[in-house]
């Protein structure tokens, strides 16, 4: 690991949060500096996972920071992030994620979430990575939707030539019930996003490389 990129990327998430509405919770949690456990647990291909409660005016919203090191080219990471087929497999508890069309540039992705307790639908709108390899996504409050708001950004930093830093950051508000039976379950599944974007990456960057994955 390039430990000098890799303090560079860190210094820029607390922009990246401060850019979404709300982002001074996520904001504050990003700029907070790793310390060695952390450090030492990136280094040794873990995922550091931060909580994040933040008590806004539209309502109280739970969520996080996690990330991780992949061993796949950033750019192979956003092109996969482009691809709506992948989400399945990197989302926890996604039953259904069907792209619904566009606004603009921004994809339109309906989504259900779930298990044996219940499921819960909305449309996310997510916008395509900027130049800084940010790709933000926001709920669609103008479609049907079963949850009252989630939004957030996933950012991919290349710390070398075939390894990047995956950053997912996310705030939702579920609605009191689903919170207080669910939220803190559906924070832990939530905050495993960069480790299951690692997997899926890494499996295609070696598929792509026709070499076994480590």
């Amino acid at each position: 690991m390039n430990r000098r990129a890799f303090g560079r990327t860190l210094a820029a998430f607390t922009a990246s949060a401060g850019a979404l509405h709300g982002g001074r919770a996520l904001g504050e949690t990003l700029a907070e500096p790793l310390s060695a456990d952390e450090r030492d647990l990136l280094a040794r291909g873990r995922c550091i996972r931060r909580a994040v409660d933040a008590d806004l005016e539209e309502g109280l919203y739970i969520g996080g920071v996690s990330y991780c090191v992949a061993e796949a080219p950033a750019g192979l990471v956003l092109a996969m992030l482009a691809d709506v087929a992948v989400y399945k497999r990197i989302l926890a508890l996604t039953l259904e994620a069907s792209p619904t069309g566009k606004k603009g540039a921004d994809q339109l992705v309906y989504f259900k979430h779930g298990g044996k307790l219940g499921t819960a639908g909305y449309t996310m709108r997510i916008r395509p990575a900027d130049s800084g390899g940010v790709v933000r996504f926001w709920m669609d409050p103008a479609f049907d939707h079963e949850i009252e708001d989630v939004w957030g950004f996933v950012r991919v930093q290349a710390l070398g030539p075939s390894s990047c830093l995956v950053t997912y950051a996310v705030l939702c508000d579920l609605g009191t019930v689903i919170r207080v039976l669910f939220g803190e379950r559906i924070r832990e599944y939530a905050l495993d996003t960069p480790e299951h974007v690692r997997w899926v990456a890494q499996e295609r960057y070696a598929a792509s490389q026709s070499l076994p994955v480590p």
